[in-house]
């Protein structure tokens, strides 16, 4: 993890990329998930930075090959995810 500014914090996901988080006390943004075996690095880290879950997701890009990451990304952050997959 590479604290930025404020409440952003950058996580490194060798080999897969990078990922950010915004963790404040009106919630946790989560920007690109990785892949989906990334998950549970990403939920440790985010715990690391927080105790509520990821209210929001936002992956800057897409590729075909992961493509059913998003839903299983959400299964693994959010209690009760409420979004069309």
């Amino acid at each position: 993890m590479v604290p930025l500014r404020g409440n952003l914090t950058m996580l490194v996901m060798e080999p897969a990329g990078n990922a950010l988080v915004s963790a404040g006390d009106d919630g946790v943004i989560l920007i690109d998930d990785q892949f989906a075996p990334m998950s549970p690095r990403i939920h440790d880290a985010v715990a690391e930075l927080s105790d509520q879950p990821v209210s929001y997701l936002f992956n800057t890009h897409w590729h075909g090959r992961h493509r059913p990451r998003p839903r299983r990304c959400l299964d693994a952050f959010l209690p009760e995810p409420d979004m069309p997959t």
